[in-house]
């Protein structure tokens, strides 16, 4: 055989063992990726399990301690470890916003790892008993004009499948420009009504871009007893204090432009602060409200990595109330916008205090 001929041969050889090699490789990157894929997927399940056990453990505390506030119910609950199929599972509790929390956990499965999150409040603002729901004007940090609406949900509305809460407006919209007329530093237009037992509360944004919803502005929305219906093509759009998806109100969250804060130096007291823009992510919503405004309040200071702005500043709190102190931004959500206080009082408690009988809104 010439020189040349072997030189085929051995050539030949070598290019079937570099196929053989590649081939095998490539069987190997299959299985080593498919073996990835499944740790990834066990990760999950296992994350999931420390998040229902988490899940599960906050609202047994919320069951048996109804008025814990969000900050202590995240100590009370402290971190959660285990073992489950193989793998380990880390869970806890972060408070934000006013009334809610997030559940979050943490699957460990091999090389893998997988974190998933969920949000939740600890106040659904139902009415456990016949109460006088309170409302007030705050003020306002904002160029669009913005009304509230409470939103009423009757105890038996799964008997109707065609139900619809009824909406009830507590104040018309306003702005920085344009508040509702005050004597005495108190807005003349307060709300009082009575709410029956078991009727689950809500509240309703209704923004107004243009402050041209009703008529000529400003005169008809400075006057303190305008009542305007509640239309969903009246207004540009709609921010919920709570979401509730379909009703289902034991999985409601607070609102993504909204934070519900209940007062620490009188019970039954809420705060709801708005944000009206809808330029922001919920995941920065959720960095504001959990870590506080930021130092520089611009938007170029947004980690999408880190889910969080690099220069947040603590919450600055109000003496008594411990209600967040707001301020105004542009470009970061600030919560500040629209402002409002609610109460629920005790129908016994509010008829002792004014010794007759409210008569219910419509009577």
């Amino acid at each position: 055989m010439g020189k040349a001929a072997i030189l085929l041969v051995v050539a030949g050889l070598i290019g079937g063992t570099l196929l053989m090699y590649q081939a095998t490789q490539a069987t190997l990157d299959i299985d080593a990726s498919e073996a990835d894929r499944q740790e990834e997927l066990i990760a999950r399940e296992i994350a999931r399990s420390g998040y229902n056990a988490m899940e599960s453990k906050a609202r047994r505390i919320i069951f048996d301690n109804p008025d814990i506030r969000p900050d202590d119910l995240v100590e009370t609950a402290g971190a959660l470890e285990g073992d489950y199929e193989g793998g380990r599972y880390t869970a806890r509790l972060r408070h934000i916003g006013g009334s809610g929390y997030i559940v979050e956990a943490t699957g460990s499965y091999g090389k893998a790892s997988y974190t998933m999150n969920g949000q939740s409040v600890t106040r659904t603002l139902r009415a456990d008993e016949d109460v006088v729901l309170r409302s007030s004007y705050n003020g306002s940090m904002a160029g669009y004009c913005s009304g509230l609406y409470v939103e009423l949900w009757d105890p038996d509305y799964e008997d109707d499948p065609d139900y619809e809460p009824e909406h009830d407006m507590l104040f018309p919209p306003q702005n920085r420009h344009n508040h509702i007329p005050r004597v005495d530093g108190v807005a003349v237009r307060d709300y009082e009504r009575v709410i029956p037992a078991g009727t689950q509360i809500n509240f309703v944004l209704a923004v107004d871009k243009s402050c041209d919803a009703v008529g000529d502005f400003p005169g008809m929305y400075s006057d303190a007893d305008i009542t305007v219906p509640f239309d969903y093509n009246r207004y540009n759009h709609y921010h919920w204090a709570l979401e509730i998806t379909a009703g289902e109100f034991e999985d409601m969250t607070e609102g993504m432009y909204a934070m519900v804060e209940e007062s620490k130096s009188t019970a039954g007291v809420y705060r709801l602060t708005f944000e009206d823009l809808r330029k922001f992510s919920r995941e920065q919503h959720e960095a504001i409200k959990e870590f506080g405004y930021t130092t520089s309040g611009r938007s170029n200071k947004w980690d999408r990595k880190q889910g969080r702005y690099t220069d947040h500043k603590d919450w600055a709190l109000e003496p008594g109330t411990g209600f967040k102190v707001l301020e105004d931004f542009g470009n970061i959500p600030d919560m500040s916008d629209q402002t409002f206080t609610v109460e629920m009082i005790p129908h016994d408690e509010w008829l002792a205090a004014e010794g007759e009988e409210f008569e219910e809104a419509g009577d």
